[in-house]
């Protein structure tokens, strides 16, 4: 009986030891996996038929893999940077008022005071639940194998 729990003692010491590796595999998975949905709801919200604000959004984990972040590339700064041009997209933006607003018979081709938000980050936040629940289940069946108890029980 002894040596059955030492056996597995050492096989849980040695799973602990991959831990690290597998939790940056999960947080890889997932990102990924996320930045995919990021990008079909960017692809179906937003006119982007040349790629250039999917091709923004980077994927960032973080030094020890405790997170994963999906961002605007960090590329300069001000009104016209990826980030910006994202949030306006996002959460949308006011439109400025025509110059010529005061003039008699002036008709502006703006009617509206804002351009309404499209909402691709929340939208793939949402689905987010979903693709991690997945993950932790294959990580979970990894896990069992690992120590080797599937057969056991």
């Amino acid at each position: 009986m002894a040596v059955e729990i030492r056996a597995v003692s050492e096989q849980m010491e040695a799973a602990l030891k991959r831990v690290p590796a597998l939790r940056r595999k999960v947080i890889e998975s997932v990102t990924q996996k996320v930045k995919a949905r990021l990008d079909t709801e960017i692809a179906s919200r937003v006119r982007d038929t040349h790629g250039k604000i999917r091709g923004w959004q980077e994927i960032r984990i973080g030094s020890k893999a405790g997170y994963g972040v999906i961002a605007p590339v960090r590329d300069g700064s001000g009104r016209d940077s990826p980030g910006a041009i994202t949030r306006y997209l996002e959460v949308g933006h006011r439109i400025r008022k025509p110059k010529k607003a005061g003039t008699k018979g002036y008709r502006p081709r703006i009617r509206v005071a804002a351009v309404a938000g499209r909402f691709f980050y929340k939208s793939a936040d949402a689905q987010k639940e979903g693709i991690i629940n997945a993950e932790l289940k294959k990580l979970e069946k990894e896990l069992a194998e690992n120590l080797d108890l599937e057969g056991k029980n």
